[in-house]
């Protein structure tokens, strides 16, 4: 149907431009050959009349003995049909005038109905293109909602928003929407980049190619997902949204991460994944495992380690107090030097020892 109308609209233009060219042909006409040729027979005419006038009078001003009253007749009729004759010209030479006007009238109209038919032929072709569609945005088709011949819904005339065609999936550009913890979300806005935080004016914005972006970023955020446990995969913070979100009394923000590294690739849309955030760091610290940091006898944080000197079928323990700074979840860092690099400390202490320690704290506690 579309494209009928395009043929009709074609059409229509072809003959408006035709009407406009007669019209600017008979304007030219009208101006020139119609106009010189009025003017040019009205003067003609007029010496002509004036010649005969002069006769007319000549005969008169004779004396009546020496006029002829058959040639008088004569003149006087070839005087009134001179004058007639110019009088004839000067309505001509009017109506010329009156034609260039009406040409003139005539041109707007052609020209006028030209370009309304120009829009109506550039209406039909828009669409006429909007008949053909085109994702608008590059990527790969994850689902095919409807098939040839089914009816659909155009997005602009209905409530709905129009009838899915297909699911295109940008698998250049994978996120995860991270929610972070009302805990954490502070000390994740300490980290983000100014294009990511909530009522940034514009000012700032994040580089269209994520690898840029990802040259900006000292600490980038780490990403696992179950499917490749041996893989880890890089991102940069596009946005955090400021709404929460609310369940069962939990506060939490999502953060969009846009991976980076170029593993991405092996990732596939709806994977699960676990994002990791840097908000502090040091280097080259000594670490020991989150397990083995326990309360010693007074109260003071550290670890248990074998007892020197004790033999070791006995597995004999000491505790030694420790200060820890940063910590990942798995390991922290050690701020003491009585433990050192190499040493063996208890992740979970012998059974003797462990029952001992346990009759201790009910007796202090009693």
């Amino acid at each position: 149907e579309e494209e009928r109308i395009v043929s009709r609209a074609r059409l229509d233009l072809e003959i408006a431009e035709a009407r406009l060219t007669t019209a600017r042909i008979k304007l030219e006409q009208a101006r020139t050959a119609d106009m010189v040729a009025a003017q040019s027979r009205l003067k003609q005419l007029e010496e002509s009349f004036r010649f005969q006038k002069f006769r007319l009078k000549k005969l008169a001003e004779l004396p009546t003995e020496l006029r002829n009253e058959e040639e008088m007749l004569q003149r006087e009729t070839i005087y009134l049909s001179q004058q007639a004759q110019v009088e004839s010209a000067r309505a001509d030479l009017h109506r010329a005038r009156f034609a260039i006007s009406r040409a003139e009238q005539d041109l707007k109209q052609a020209d006028a109905a030209h370009k309304a038919a120009k829009d109506n032929l550039a209406d039909a072709l828009k669409r006429l293109t909007k008949t053909e569609i085109i994702s608008p945005m590059d990527g790969i088709i994850g689902d095919i909602r409807t098939q040839v011949g089914s009816v659909i819904q155009g997005g602009k005339t209905t409530l709905t928003g129009g009838s899915v065609l297909a699911v295109v999936l940008d698998v250049d550009k994978l996120i995860v929407k991270a929610e972070v913890d009302e805990s954490d979300i502070g000390r994740i806005l300490e980290i983000a980049p100014a294009w990511a935080k909530p009522g940034n004016d514009g000012s700032v914005v994040m580089p269209e190619d994520p690898a840029v972006a990802a040259e900006a970023i000292e600490h980038r955020p780490t990403i696992t997902v179950e499917s490749f446990r041996e893989q880890e995969f890089q991102g940069v913070i596009e946005r955090i949204y400021p709404e929460p979100r609310i369940l069962s009394g939990v506060v939490t923000y999502v953060v969009d991460v846009v991976i980076t590294s170029d593993n991405r690739r092996l990732l596939l849309p709806g994977m699960r994944a676990d994002v990791r955030f840097t908000s502090e760091h040091v280097e080259d610290a000594l670490l020991c495992p989150n397990e083995a940091i326990r309360e010693g006898p007074k109260g003071q944080l550290g670890v248990y380690i074998p007892k020197p000197g004790a033999p070791p079928t006995e597995r004999q323990t000491e505790f030694v107090p420790c200060r820890f700074g940063l910590d990942n979840g798995i390991y922290s860092e050690v701020l003491c030097e009585a433990l050192t690099e190499g040493l063996k400390v208890y992740t979970k202490l012998p059974a003797k020892q462990d029952r001992e320690r346990d009759k201790k704290r009910r007796r202090s506690k009693s």
